[in-house]
């Protein structure tokens, strides 16, 4: 059977934020799976839904796959991929992966956009066949378009020094949000 599956990470991003789709594919047969062409369509729309990244970061462990992934598109497509076969009674993986862009126009958010490959949109041939397979289910995965937290707590100790003494300024920074990561922060202090 040739199986897919999906996911975002992080699956949580505020407007425009940006997250990775790693697409996976399985074949638990004894021949590698060869000629595979596979079609996303994002959900939603180019201002609320979701898109390829302006760098999408494209990699894949499909053989020769050749992955399209136009920035600002919706669609994420897969050419003269190669699944390998099951070995040991462990199945052949290959993935694919893509940074896309969550988007939200004012008013929309939070949204939640669910990605799903349908079972017609996947398709390998058998090694040495003439014959064809498709997916053997849909895969989905949802990604949420959300303003998200950040909060600051800063202090002093101790709080009261007198000329000449010290005091440890101290900043922490914490991540409310559940089930996002929070990354590339910076900020200033003066």
């Amino acid at each position: 059977t040739l199986t897919i599956s999906k996911a975002f990470f992080p699956d949580v991003v505020n407007p425009d934020g940006l997250s990775t789709l790693t697409i996976t594919l399985e074949n638990s047969n004894p021949a590698n799976l060869v000629d595979a062409t596979l079609t996303d369509t994002l959900p939603g729309t180019t201002t609320n839904g979701v898109v390829v990244a302006p760098a999408p970061n494209i990699s894949t462990t499909c053989g020769s796959g050749v992955i399209t992934a136009t920035p600002g598109s919706q669609t994420i497509s897969m050419t003269n991929g190669t699944i390998p076969a099951q070995v040991g009674g462990i199945n052949g993986i290959c993935t694919i992966n893509v940074d896309v862009q969550g988007r939200s126009t004012n008013g929309s958010v939070p949204a939640t956009h669910t990605n799903t490959i349908l079972p017609t949109d996947v398709v390998a041939r058998i090694e040495g066949s003439p014959s064809t397979m498709n997916s053997d289910a849909p895969a989905s995965a949802p990604l949420t378009v959300r303003n998200l937290d950040l909060e600051v707590v800063k202090g002093f100790d101790p709080q009261l020094v007198y000329g000449g003494a010290n005091s440890q300024m101290s900043i922490i920074l914490r991540n409310p949000n559940t089930g996002a990561e929070l990354i590339d922060i910076s900020f200033t202090d003066n």
